[in-house]
């Protein structure tokens, strides 16, 4: 009985371990599934956010798509607030949080960076900009023509730095280049699943 009661003590915390690793590790490397209804937005494509988010008619807009309850989003925060802390200066900056997100949490977790979280209760950003999961950039240039639409990089960590594919669009966009040409590891969405598009 003792033995019997060890093996299912040992299956149990197994089971419970191979879930909490799938959850916040494999699932993730796997593309985002594409939904049915999913409608692509293309580089240099005219996208008109002003009547959702309040900027100045000719500048730069950089929206950074994020779930507080995405593990990926939250591996991206540090990322994140160095793409702020260098680009904050050149480009209006938002977090887009979905409908179903805890808007103080996200505030909380993104910190007092003076950028402006908007909550996409109607799902117009998502659909406007293309996005369906999260952590994803957009970059929209001064004559609201799509810059970029991705990854942040194709390291979960965003530890790889050749592949900082958003820091490398922002940096392209500061310079007066035109949109870089990237992988599908840049354009084909990896992270958390918006549930809205499912």
């Amino acid at each position: 009985m003792k033995k019997l009661l060890v093996v299912l003590l040992l299956c149990s915390t197994g089971s419970t371990m191979a879930y909490m690793f799938w959850n916040q590790e494999l699932k993730y490397i796997r593309p985002t599934p594409v939904p049915e209804n999913y409608k692509p937005v293309a580089v240099r494509q005219t996208v008109d956010l002003h009547p959702y988010i309040n900027y100045g008619a000719d500048s730069a807009l950089y929206l950074h798509f994020f779930n507080p309850d995405c593990p990926c989003s939250r591996f991206n925060l540090n990322h994140f607030n160095a793409l702020v802390r260098s680009f904050g200066k050149q480009v209006h900056i938002c977090a887009v949080i979905p409908a179903y997100g805890d808007l103080q949490r996200a505030k909380d977790m993104i910190g007092n960076s003076g950028i402006t979280i908007i909550q996409d209760t109607d799902n117009k950003l998502t659909d406007a900009c293309g996005v369906y999961s999260t952590p994803q950039a957009v970059i929209i240039d001064g004559n609201e023509k799509l810059f970029y639409r991705g990854n942040y990089n194709k390291s979960r960590y965003c530890t790889t730095r050749e592949s900082n594919y958003a820091e490398i669009a922002l940096t392209a966009l500061a310079n007066g280049e035109q949109p870089p040409h990237f992988n599908a590891l840049a354009t084909q969405a990896y992270g958390c699943q918006l549930p809205s598009n499912q």
